[in-house]
């Protein structure tokens, strides 16, 4: 058996998207910062950092890949420093 190959998605700006990859991206009018999950065929599923379990908009989300913009491991360090503050 034969496995399919994952599809390729790509942000914004055209950069390729691997799961584990953070991004940032629009859920219900929030601009948030969010975990690659999944690729799936159309779509990328991706779970929202720094939500509250709680909160309505917490959890994992299917968002269209140009949607996204990938996050840099420079302004993921600065947003996660400056969240906990």
């Amino acid at each position: 058996m034969t496995k399919k190959p994952l599809p390729e998605h790509k942000d914004i700006i055209g950069r390729n998207l691997k799961v584990g990859d953070f991004v940032s991206v629009v859920i219900y009018n929030n601009l948030q910062v969010a975990k690659i999950v999944k690729l799936n065929p159309k779509m990328v599923k991706v779970k929202v950092l720094n939500a509250k379990t709680n909160n309505w908009y917490s959890g994992e989300h299917n968002r269209y890949s140009s949607d996204m913009a990938l996050l840099d491991g420079e302004y993921l360090t600065m947003y996660l420093i400056k969240s906990s503050i």
